[in-house]
């Protein structure tokens, strides 16, 4: 067989082999891992992301063939523990990575049993991690250990002696506060060459600390809190050549090992360079930065070999050459910023041949002279940013312009660019930023052949002139950003065929004129923050690939059709529009927010077949129309939309984005759904994209015929639904919900509609504002879809039984702030369905136990803001803990409440108080007036109104705890209490003390009988009104009256003068009428402000054959205020047999008295005072003598024998 075939099939094998073993490592790899095969065979490199290390250890892995074990933990908090063998199938592992992992328990002596071959181990951000004594038996080959940002606080003693292979150390920020890691005097890592213990706690570093480590070259104890070095610390460190101290607190510096090459002493608080660093001999490498170092400083560095040296943010007032004039022909970077140099002497630097860097920004020099840096041949950086430079001379650079490739003169007070610049030939990067520069010379920058970047940002420029740019062949960034350029030259940027990236934001341009077009190579260009207001994209060269026009006045976009731009910024624009031809083709990221665009065009985005992200956020969009986004070649990427902060509707345009199989919707994904908002059609609630229901997205319509429609050219047809008149019409784009809102409807609208007009189709009905005192049976005949049924505000008054029947689908009945009194269940036959009931602020105060049975899955009822006195029964058991009720409104009811209980709510609401959604608002309220009046009262009765003149209120739930504390306690047993002789004692003086008000009230009596002057044989007998305050049988009240008055007379105080003069005085003196005067022969004061009720007053009208009410304004704001005075009055209206006349004087207007004063006057004689009827006059007495009862003639032998029978044989005067 040939040889060359041979071979040929052999490589065939291995390639088969190889790639056989490849996919047996992908399908063993283990869930949520990565394994990747070594360059060694038959190994693999398994890393994981896992929320935390799993307690099933790694059963599943390929152990044996795993060289590298890598895993992250994306839970920090979640405890990831390493119990012990949870290693030991992994016997060649070489390496272990652990990151974000709470190792709870930390590494216990078996932890890493089993990997003997280990060599690697690191711990990143472990938290939780704590080590033990023998952690690290079973890793004998250990080379490199890594604990990090772990809150490592200590290290058992002789924990690490076990590792006598470990050649590198990292516990850089921990906790850690001594440096000698616990080993000290216990053993030696003999091989360990570099140790890493920043960013601890250490405060000091001892003699012992570092005598375990005898090989070591490298040691950080930066970002430590060390503010001490022993002198003999280093004593065993003689290899050691790198040395990290910065960010401590030293003082003063002991001895260092001489080996030292490379020190850093950054950030601490020095004020001197001490003798030891001074004398290190071999120093390359020293940073003193950030100290109190000044030119008194006595020594100077005694290495030639000086390479770098920082001496920034100290306190030099002038470079110290004196410092490091042994290393001027070594020196390769001199840092000398943030100090308080002030001048540089010319020739300064003659000797520092080799210097390549030098800084001095960030001090106080005023200008640059010439040959200030003569001798600097191999200068190729220079900063002098940051100073007070207003001037450099035109020859600075004659001797170095050679080799300078990057100058920095940023910051200063320059107020043109530097003529001396011309002599740069090998500048690269030039930085004029932050200056007064307002002219730039031309034919400067085009000398300088090798230019890459040059920085004009913050400065003064007003123009860009010809010539000052051009010809720049190598011209790759420039910046001019933040000036007040107004006007560019079409000629600009010619001949700059390398320009990439331009930047002219926060200026003044409005056009371009041109000048870009020729920039072939131009890929980023920012012009945000000017005042471009047309978008011309023939303005721009075609190669750009990335435009900034945000914060600009555009308004207008013109065609793309050539432009080949991936990414535009036009956010803070006037932008009202997109369409398609408006937009390049290879555009892949669009941002257009915070603009005005209301519209997009049909297929606007259809040449965009490569957009990736399209920001629409903050315009006027109202919709998003399926066919602005179809395109005509499939896109690759899906497109990222970004709408959120459009004032969009909720309508069947954006059907698309909620329809599972919508083309558009493949293609078009909306990303800040959760923020997007859109105004429902019927109420505009916005409602989130996220939870948006394909249900909720309506279109309006006048007419709408549903799709299958047969008999849509008929005029009846239940599939095709008419919007009444004046009413609003929305459906969705399934056609299965139809909902028809008619609220406040006026005019012709509001005259023809009948519910019978709505849509037969009609699934969601609102009735707002409307007048429909009935609702009639057929209302609603055949609406058989009707889910949710709304009537509002529209004045009903009753309900016709069966008016729902016929609405078989319904679950939700609105009913609320109509003038229902009362629903017996009648009106609800055949509406099981519905399990929301809304009836409050209405007049209800009752209900049947049918409405129960009518509505058997009613979950939830709000019956706020009724008439309610007490709860229904059978609302108690369909609200009870065991009742399908959940949820139900009830404040805002006149709720009664008494001790006894016997009102069912307060023993009701504390057992579900769950249940009830307004609990608080559940009042008592106690008509005070209407309880004595009706003679129903309650404890809360003899509360004093705090609601008007009336009312008491108080929450249902404080009287049902305070009640039972104070005046609801139960009493002890007998009478006042449980001692017998006390209750004896106190009912005697009871008793005694009623006799003496007994006797006391007859004395009173009789001196009011007096007092009136009347004689008593005109008196005769009358049985009494019961009183208010006690029955005809109790224990003392007052014996049936006998005598009464011709009239009584009330009126206000105010009024007295007039009434005595122009009313009572003629009909005592010439009528002789016996009288009775509020006022006047009243024993009491009445008041507004008293709410008690006696029966004084109701007796004297008694008394009284009739009452003449002089009714004044005065009377109105004061008499009429008292519960007293009006309660007297109605009782008095009431009664048979009594003439009461009201004289309306002239400042009351009848029709705007309330409703118990204007039945008296509708129900009693009345006269009226006005022009024709005057206080007074004849036609007044007329009228006032013709409605005062005929007086009666003296009591016969009847009444003498009543007066026998009451006062024996013995005959009054008065009567005589």
């Amino acid at each position: 067989m040939d040889s060359n075939l041979l071979f040929f099939l052999l490589l065939l094998l291995g390639t088969l082999v190889q790639s056989y073993g490849n996919q047996l490592f992908r399908s063993g790899c283990p869930n949520r891992c990565h394994c990747v095969p070594d360059i060694e065979a038959n190994r693999l490199l398994i890393s994981c992301k896992w929320s935390e290390i799993p307690a099933t250890g790694f059963a599943d892995f390929p152990a044996n063939i795993t060289k590298s074990l890598s895993i992250e933990c994306s839970d920090s908090e979640a405890p990831s523990p390493l119990p012990g063998g949870v290693f030991r199938l992994f016997s060649s592992l070489a390496e272990v990575r652990l990151k974000n992992c709470r190792l709870e328990g930390g590494l216990s002596p078996n932890s890493l049993k089993g990997l003997s071959m280990l060599k690697s181990l690191h711990l990143d951000s472990a938290r939780g991690i704590r080590l033990v004594e023998g952690a690290f038996a079973h890793v004998p080959k250990l080379e490199q250990l890594s604990i990090v940002e772990s809150q490592l606080d200590a290290i058992p003693e002789a924990a690490l002696c076990d590792l006598r292979n470990l050649q590198i150390l990292n516990f850089s920020h921990n906790l850690l506060d001594s440096a000698n890691l616990g080993i000290a005097s216990k053993c030696n890592l003999d091989v360990l060459l570099s140790a890493d213990l920043s960013g601890n706690r250490i405060g000091d570093v001892g003699e012992q600390d570092l005598g375990s480590f005898p090989s070591l070259r490298q040691l950080h104890l930066g970002q430590n809190a060390i503010s001490r070095l022993d002198n003999h610390a280093f004593a065993r460190s003689t290899q050691l050549s790198h040395l990290d101290l910065n960010d401590n607190r030293l003082a003063v510096v002991g001895r260092i090992p001489e080996a030292i090459s490379n020190l850093n002493l950054a950030n601490n608080q020095l004020s001197l360079i001490s003798a030891t660093v001074a004398n290190l001999a071999g120093l390359t490498r020293l940073n003193l930065s950030g100290n109190s170092i000044d030119l008194t400083t006595p020594f100077s560095l005694a290495s030639a070999q000086l390479e770098s040296l920082d001496l920034s943010s100290n306190r030099f007032l002038s470079i110290p050459f004196g410092v490091f004039e042994r290393s001027t022909s070594s020196l390769r970077v001199l840092n000398v910023a943030s100090n308080r140099i002030t001048t540089l002497q010319p020739r300064a630097f003659r000797n520092f041949t080799r210097l390549e860097k030098l800084d001095i920004s960030a001090n106080q020099l005023k200008s640059i002279a010439d040959e200030t840096f003569a001798g600097l041949d191999r200068l190729e950086e220079l900063n002098v940013a940051g100073n007070e430079i207003s001037h450099v001379d035109i020859g600075v650079f004659n001797e170095i312009g050679r080799n300078l490739v990057r100058f920095d003169v940023a910051n200063n007070s320059l107020q043109e660019v530097p003529v001396a610049i011309g002599k740069l030939t090998k500048a690269k990067h030039l930085n004029f930023a932050d200056n007064h520069i307002s002219k730039a010379y031309k034919f400067v920058l085009s000398k300088l052949p090798h230019l890459r970047s040059v920085d004009l940002s913050n400065n003064r420029l007003q123009r860009v002139d010809s010539f000052v740019f051009s010809d720049c062949q190598h011209l790759e960034s420039l910046v001019l950003r933040h000036n007040r350029i107004d006007q560019v030259n079409a000629d600009a940027f010619s001949k700059c065929p390398r320009l990439k990236h331009l930047d002219v934001s926060e200026n003044f341009i409005a056009k371009f004129n041109g000048s870009l077009v020729e920039l072939s190579e131009l890929k980023v260009l920012n012009a945000s923050t000017n005042a471009v207001e047309i978008l011309e994209w023939r303005e721009f060269p075609e190669g750009l690939r990335y435009l900034i026009l945000d914060h600009n006045l555009v308004a207008l976009i013109g065609s793309a059709e050539m432009s080949k731009i991936k990414n535009v910024e036009l956010q803070f624009n006037r932008i009202m529009s997109l369409a398609a031809d408006q937009l390049p083709r290879n555009l892949e990221f669009l941002n257009a927010s915070r603009n005005n665009i209301a519209v997009l065009a049909d297929h606007a985005f259809r040449f965009s077949s490569h957009l990736r992200s399209l920001d629409l956020r903050h315009n006027n969009l109202k919709t998003l129309k399926e066919s602005t986004f179809t395109v005509e070649h499939e896109q690759t990427p899906q497109m990222e939309l970004f709408v959120a902060s459009n004032p969009l509707e909720c309508n069947c345009d954006l059907d698309w984005i909620k329809k599972p199989k919508s083309k558009a919707r493949q293609l078009v994904k909306v990303a800040d759904q959760e923020a997007t908002l859109c105004g429902h059609q019927l109420n505009n609630v916005q409602m989130s994209f996220a939870s948006l229901d394909r249900k909720q997205l309506l279109c309006s319509y006048t007419q709408m015929c549903e799709p299958d429609c047969i008999c849509c050219q008929y005029g009846n047809c239940d599939c095709k639904s008419t919007c009444p008149d004046g009413c609003e019409c929305f459906h969705d784009a399934t056609y299965q919900t139809n909902i028809v809102k008619c609220a406040a409807l006026n005019g012709t609208s509001a005259r023809s509609f009948i519910p019978r007009d709505l849509p037969m189709s009609a699934s969601h009905v609102y009735l707002e504002n409307l007048e429909l005192p009935v609702i009639k049976a057929g209302d609603f005949f055949g609406r058989s879809r009707l889910l949710h049924l709304h009537i509002n505000s529209s004045q009903v008054e009753r309900i016709e039984p069966k008016a729902f029947s016929s609405l078989p689908s319904l679950q939700l009945l609105d009913l609320s702030k109509n003038k229902i009194s009362s629903l017996n269940g009648s009106e609800l036959v055949k509406t099981s369905k519905i399990t929301h009931l809304f009836l409050n602020d209405n007049n209800i105060d009752s209900f049947e136990k049918s409405l129960a049975e009518a509505v058997p899955n009613l979950q939830v009822i709000s019956l706020n803001g009724n008439q309610l006195q007490d709860l229904p029964e059978s609302l108690v058991n369909m609200i009870s803990p065991n009742g399908r009720i959940v949820s139900v409104s009830l404040g805002q009811n006149p709720f009664r409440c008494d001790c006894s209980q016997r009102f069912a709510m307060q023993r009701w609401l504390p057992e579900n108080l769950e249940r009830v959604v307004d609990s608080e608002r559940v009042f008592c309220v106690e008509n005070v007036t209407k309880s004595f009046r009706e003679n129903d009262t309650t404890t809360l009765s003899a509360f004093p109104p705090n609601v008007g003149i009336d009312i008491f209120t108080m929450p249902m739930l404080q009287f049902i705890v305070e009640g039972n504390r104070t005046f609801c306690a139960p009493q002890a047993s007998g009478i006042f209490g449980k001692n017998p002789t006390e209750n004896s004692l106190l009912l005697t003086t009871l008793i005694v003390t009623a006799m003496l008000m007994f006797l006391a009230m007859i004395a009173l009596l009789v001196a009011l009988f007096r007092k009136t002057h009347v004689a008593f044989s005109q008196r005769r007998y009358k049985k009494a009104t019961p009183s208010l305050n006690c029955s005809s049988t109790t224990p003392g009240c007052s014996p049936t009256p006998l005598i009464h008055y011709d009239a009584f007379v009330a009126y206000s105080r105010k009024d007295e003068k007039m009434v005595l003069e122009k009313i009572c005085k003629r009909l005592e003196e010439q009528d002789q009428l016996i009288l009775c005067l509020l006022h006047r022969d009243a024993p009491t004061v009445y008041s507004s402000r008293v709410h008690s009720i006696s029966d004084e007053l109701i007796r004297q009208m008694d008394h009284s054959q009739s009452l003449i009410l002089v009714l004044t304004r005065h009377f109105l704001d004061n008499e009429w205020c008292s519960l007293q005075i009006k309660t007297s009055l109605q009782l008095f209206s009431k009664s048979k047999n009594k003439r009461l006349i009201t004289v309306v004087c002239r400042d009351v207007d009848a029709n705007q008295l309330d409703p118990e004063l204007g039945q008296i006057l509708r129900k009693n004689d009345h006269i009226m005072i006005n022009d024709s009827v005057q206080l007074g006059s004849d036609i007044f007495w007329n009228r006032l003598m013709s409605a005062l009862p005929t007086r009666e003639a003296t009591c016969g032998s009847d009444c003498s024998q009543i007066y026998s029978e009451m006062y024996g044989s013995i005959v009054p005067s008065d009567i005589v």
